[in-house]
């Protein structure tokens, strides 16, 4: 898949991160992320996240005859 594109809003140190705003975009979905990371080590996270998909043309990147529902 191409022109996947992201963009991020956040204020990180050596420990955790605080991510104002993480939006992923392709052309068949998009999601945005927010919240804060608090140990890098453990991977200890918590996010809100929303997200968009595009069956139509996510149906056109699977199997032909695959069912989508949504």
């Amino acid at each position: 898949m191409n022109n996947i594109d992201f963009d991020l809003q956040a204020r990180v140190n050596e420990t955790r991160a605080e991510i104002q705003k993480l939006t992923l975009k392709s052309p068949v979905a998009e999601a945005t992320l927010q919240g804060t990371m608090s140990d890098w080590r453990a991977l200890h996270y918590e996010m809100k996240v929303s997200s968009t998909v595009d069956l139509t043309q996510l149906s056109d990147v699977l199997q032909a005859g695959a069912t989508l529902r949504g």
